[in-house]
């Protein structure tokens, strides 16, 4: 047989094979790794989008929750406010009703060790008031004292038993009161700024310093907090920074009391709206005294600080201070302790 007369067939030699398309199986693979790309990007897009809606439902719940939270709060501070101005006219009420008993006890002739146990028993604290005034007369503020009614010692005012409570835990339940009912007193009288004295012990601990925060959270900005220069020195830096915090945070004014007591440094640390001097100091007025007296006024001139002086009982006094450059005076020559807020306004 001759090879040239062979014909080579391209059919399949067994009728069961096909001949392979390889360009077809090509656009078949590709359509499948199309599809197959385009259920994942669709998968992912919509994983997408649930995670998304999943994100706006937290944060819608969560401001719903902040929102929740903040009329709460706000609620807490309105019936806070409630309860200090409720507390303060209670105080007030009660004390013009013992003043009252005091004159019908005198007039009897009963014994006074009798009202005293009386009244301690029935109001252990109730509280005075006395303001301090400039050269024209004009009220600057509004003391803000607490009296301690001892059955056996009679009253006991601040400047007598505060310090020595300082030593103790109970400065805490004792200064609380004072804080709440001079609350209730400044909202009562928004068109006066009112003195209330504050423990530097409050101070000592972020514990303490929360209780204090969440009492003058409520205050308003007519109180003005009093600390000792002595024992506010001894909280140290950090409760430089927490006496910071609070005043910046609750815009409330403060003020230096017997800086006498220490280092003259401690002026430089504190955002000092007024400095107080104890005018028992000064009673020889001597030279020395009158010299500190005016190097405090010219500090004071220069970052304008209000200087004060308290315990100026005679016009002499009264008198000597002024020409020195205090501008604020307390004491019997100004006005003698009233019970009565309003009495003590007039």
């Amino acid at each position: 047989m001759n090879e040239s007369n062979v014909e080579v067939s391209n059919k399949p030699i067994y009728p069961f094979m096909k001949k392979s398309n390889s360009s077809k199986g090509s656009k078949v693979s590709t359509k499948a790794k199309s599809r197959g790309k385009e259920i994942r990007v669709d998968t992912h897009y919509k994983e997408k989008v649930e995670r998304e809606r999943k994100l706006k439902r937290l944060q819608e719940a969560r401001k719903k929750r902040e929102q929740q939270k903040l009329l709460e709060h706000e609620e807490s501070l309105k019936t806070f406010k409630k309860k200090a101005v409720k507390t303060a006219l209670k105080n007030e009420e009660l004390a013009q009703s013992l003043k009252n008993k005091e004159v019908k006890v005198k007039s009897n002739g009963q014994k006074e060790s009798q009202e005293r146990l009386k009244r301690a028993t029935k109001t252990p604290f109730s509280y005075y008031y006395n303001v301090s005034k400039d050269v024209s007369n004009n009220i600057g503020y509004c003391n803000i004292y607490q009296c301690m009614n001892d059955k056996f010692a009679g009253r006991l005012f601040q400047p007598q038993y505060f310090a020595i409570a300082e030593q103790s835990e109970r400065i805490f339940e004792i200064n609380k009161l004072l804080i709440i009912h001079s609350i209730g007193i400044a909202l009562l009288h928004e068109e006066t700024s009112f003195l209330v004295q504050v423990s530097p012990k409050y101070l000592e601990s972020d514990e303490r310093y929360k209780e204090l925060e969440s009492l003058l959270e409520n205050a308003p900005t007519n109180l003005i907090l009093c600390m000792d220069s002595r024992p506010l020195i001894l909280t140290g830096d950090e409760g430089r920074k927490r006496l910071l915090e609070l005043i910046e945070k609750y815009k409330l004014s403060l003020m230096l009391d017997n800086p006498e007591t220490e280092r003259l440094s401690v002026l430089f640390d504190y955002p000092i709206k007024y400095i107080r001097l104890d005018g028992r100091y000064y009673v020889d007025r001597s030279e020395n005294k009158k010299q500190f007296i005016k190097i405090i006024n010219e500090y004071c001139k220069g970052l304008k600080i209000d200087l004060v002086a308290k315990y100026i009982d005679t016009k002499e006094d009264k008198s000597w201070m002024l020409a020195n450059g205090v501008r604020y005076i307390e004491g019997a020559n100004v006005q003698t302790n009233k019970s009565n807020v309003n009495a003590a306004l007039k």
